[in-house]
């Protein structure tokens, strides 16, 4: 029986650990230098955005980098729209009549900024 719990949190813990070394991207390759682009500036479990850029960094400049410019950029925006309906129910003072129900509806919409951290850098 704790045999298969122990697979399982190994599989999740590949899982993680493959998906966190893909949150780094190249937006910009250069032959000196380029731009990367990870969700965060941060270097919290299980991610490690920060150290994956920095390894894509150090792969294209092996005798060391410069970093010229950091900065969150706006990528886009998300729209959510929500929609939900109270309902009252009346009473009525007679037993055999329904009171009625009063209905309610509201709709909401947001819309959010999605970002990155964009790193620019060349080679030493």
């Amino acid at each position: 029986m704790v045999r298969p719990i122990v697979s399982v949190i190994a599989l999740l813990a590949l899982i993680v650990g493959v998906n966190g070394c893909q949150t780094a991207r190249q937006v910009v390759r250069q032959q000196d230098g380029g731009i990367i682009a990870i969700p965060s500036n941060t270097n919290a479990w299980p991610y490690h955005h920060r150290q994956n850029a920095e390894q894509l960094m150090a792969q294209q400049c092996p005798n060391g980098y410069i970093i010229e410019r950091e900065e969150e950029v706006v990528t886009g925006t998300v729209t959510n729209d929500s929609r939900s309906t109270d309902k009252k129910f009346l009473k009525s003072k007679n037993p055999y009549i329904d009171g009625g129900v009063i209905e309610t509806e509201r709709n909401t919409s947001t819309t959010s900024q999605t970002k990155e951290w964009q790193i620019t850098y060349r080679a030493k």
